[in-house]
Order: C-alpha cells, then sequence, then structure tokens
C-alpha cells in the first residue's frame, strides 16, 4: 500500500507508510481519502485506513482547550489546518497522546510567516513531539532510538525528512514515523505522522 501526497502540481510519493497505524493495522483495509487546499493553492492528499476516526482542527483545539471560543478556534483554524486520527474509534478523542498506547496520527499544513527564513530541519523534526527526536538520539539520549532517517530534497523547493524513531517511556516503547516537507516557495510546512 502506498499513501501519495500531492502539493500543487508536485506530487510526493510516500514510499513508506508515514502513519505507523496504517502498517499495523494491514494493508487489506479499504482507505479513507483527505484533502486540504491551503489559503496558498497548495493541495495536500493522504489516506487512513476506513476504520479509523477522524478529528478537525477545531476538534482538537477543544481536546486540548474545552474553553476556547468559537471566534478563537476560527483564528487558528485560519492559519493550522490539522487533521488528527483515533485508530480505535472506541478509545475517545481524548487519547491524542503517545502515551495512551493506542494508534493514532496527525497531518498538520501551516504557514510559517515571518519564521519562515530562519526555519531549520531540526524545526520540522520537532513540529509533532516538541522535541527533535532524531537529534536526542544522536547526541546518545537512550529514550530515543531512530530505526529509520532520510533526508527529502523535491523539485520546487521542497525540502524535509522522513524517520521513525521508537521512544522508551516508563518502561514501554513506542514507535513514532514522521514525514515532514518546508515549501521554500511559499514559506509552509505539511507533516504527516
Amino acid at each position: 500500500m502506498a499513501v501519495r501526497v500531492t502539493w500543487a502540481s508536485r506530487v510526493v510519493p510516500w514510499a513508506s507508510l508515514v502513519l505507523v497505524g496504517v502498517v499495523l493495522s494491514g494493508c487489506n483495509r479499504s482507505l479513507s481519502y483527505y484533502s486540504h487546499t491551503s489559503s496558498s493553492g497548495v493541495d495536500n492528499y493522504f489516506a487512513v485506513p476506513a476504520g479509523w476516526h477522524s478529528l478537525s482542527t477545531a476538534d482538537v483545539l477543544h481536546i486540548v482547550d474545552p474553553r476556547m471560543s468559537a471566534v478563537q478556534v476560527r483564528q487558528v483554524e485560519s492559519q493550522i489546518w490539522l487533521r488528527a486520527f483515533l485508530g480505535n474509534p472506541k478509545q475517545g478523542v481524548g487519547n491524542l497522546s503517545l502515551l495512551a498506547k493506542n494508534l493514532f496520527g496527525e497531518a498538520i499544513a501551516r504557514p510559517l510567516g515571518k519564521s519562515a527564513s530562519s526555519y531549520k530541519a531540526k524545526d520540522l523534526r520537532s513540529a509533532l513531539l516538541n522535541v527533535d527526536p532524531v537529534a536526542a538520539a544522536r547526541s546518545g539520549n537512550p529514550y530515543f532510538r531512530v530505526v529509520s532517517y532520510r533526508s527529502i530534497s523535491r523539485p520546487g523547493g521542497l525540502t524535509g525528512s522522513r524517520f521513525v524513531v521508537d521512544i522508551t517511556y516508563k518502561g514501554h516503547t513506542y514507535t513514532v514515523a514522521q514525514e515532514g516537507l518546508f515549501d521554500h516557495a511559499n514559506g509552509s510546512i505539511y507533516l504527516i505522522g
């Protein structure tokens, strides 16, 4: 099974399935397809197993802060597009955590604004976990182990990385996979993990 992500007229095939749960849940399932067009006209496409529960940007924001007003949610939605997925629809939407021991994934598209000119590879690698797991593993941190890592460079100014890391916490090991691209032409990032 392969997932294809398209950015504008550029097509980026995903050689490995970035969402670990897609691999773990098997290839014989049907898929649900998602797309998003950013304000700059860039299109993102991807697929996840059909049985997975999908959460919109607003759903995730209300999990993070249930007190957010509709105006605040619309402000965030105007800047960031996010789609989260739960591998077990019965696990509940509050379990969007690596420590929940459930399969889940996220897809994000967002402009960087003024920070685009100083954006680095380490920033892209830490966009989902708020820590650069590759740098942590390379520095000898025993909680992180790089399973695979590959830099990506595509025509049209797309650069990024694809990696799989094992994170050990309180005696449990969690496998995290991420593919992220930085679009230098429009100063946006695209992630799935």
